[in-house]
């Protein structure tokens, strides 16, 4: 109910709308719109009341709510939404639930992680309400060998969001980070996984660095990491950037993946440099050349042989 008050105020957050409306409309008495109104405020949103006028919304809370993440969402929209105040991992959370058979679009945010990871085993440093870390389940209408998609999509959209709400100059550090300068202000991680009926399922996870200062991240990577705010100056509130980045996110499911690949190339710092690549096999030195149709990124090494890497790191 919380979220279908929020719907309706949010579509008119520049006028009152009167209190026998709302009550027709949520099917509610005066009585309990009151108490409605008070669990909202209670949790950090901002009304102004009129005796005659109504209630209008004047300020959202600064903590993240599913109930406004629902009241923003389309309402036909395939998201199955989990907050947690603390887990292990976001990415266990959603493994556990694609191993069941849950549905696609299932997502789990979470304030903190005391045990996140990234790429390769790495660690995900995360602050409560400083930044955003979540993982999403998905089940691709496209096979299970071009899961590496769902990281490339997943960047652009991640991109697209934070330049519509900074304006930053951001890059795409193949495969999974996105970058300010040297400095890395997002992670993705893409795992593919079975479920109970041997079914594929991928498992998508971010973390972004929001609202981080600069004394928030550990000593070792104060010189490797940053956040939006620290490069722009903006407050930024999960559920705006998480609002955002879904909806980035579905477009790109949706379009042609030519399309995802030539917006991923324009803002790709890596194409057409000498890098070093660790992947599963060994160490790869050559000219990043291009990305395939499946995500793999095409190598040229030092003896001029091409190399498809779907997996790997590229060295500093």
């Amino acid at each position: 109910m919380e979220s279908s008050l929020l719907r309706l105020l949010l579509k008119n957050s520049s006028d009152f709308l009167s209190v026998p409306h709302l009550c027709q409309q949520l099917q509610l008495t005066d009585r309990q719109l009151t108490d409605l109104l008070k669990t909202l405020t209670s949790w950090g949103y901002t009304f102004e009341t009129h005796p005659t006028l109504g209630v209008r919304l004047l300020q959202l809370s600064s903590a993240l709510h599913l109930d406004e993440l629902r009241a923003r969402l389309p309402q036909d929209h395939p998201w199955t939404l989990f907050h947690l105040n603390e887990t292990p991992s976001t990415m266990d959370f959603i493994k556990r639930e694609g191993i069941r058979g849950g549905a696609h679009g299932t997502l789990v945010i979470a304030n903190s992680q005391t045990a996140g990871r990234g790429r390769h085993g790495r660690s995900w440093n995360s602050r409560p309400d400083l930044g955003l870390t979540f993982s999403v389940l998905l089940r691709p209408d496209f096979p299970l060998l071009c899961y590496s998609r769902l990281t490339i999509i997943a960047a652009v959209a991640t991109l697209q969001a934070a330049e519509r709400m900074t304006h930053l100059p951001l890059q795409i550090k193949w495969p999974n980070d996105l970058m300010i300068g040297k400095r890395k202000l997002a992670g993705i991680l893409t795992e593919a996984h079975l479920d109970q009926r041997k079914q594929s399922f991928a498992i998508l996870g971010l973390g972004i660095n929001l609202m981080q200062e600069l004394d928030d991240f550990p000593e070792e990577l104060q010189i490797k990491a940053s956040s939006l705010f620290i490069e722009s100056q903006r407050s930024i509130r999960r559920t705006d950037f998480l609002v955002e980045w879904i909806e980035r996110f579905q477009n790109g499911l949706s379009l042609p993946f030519e399309e995802i690949i030539r917006l991923w190339k324009s803002k790709c710092l890596n194409l057409g440099e000498s890098i070093v690549v660790t992947t599963p096999q060994g160490k790869i030195q050559g000219m990043a050349l291009d990305l395939e149709s499946n995500g793999a990124l095409l190598l040229r090494d030092d003896h001029g042989k091409i190399h498809s890497i779907l997996s790997g790191l590229i060295e500093p």
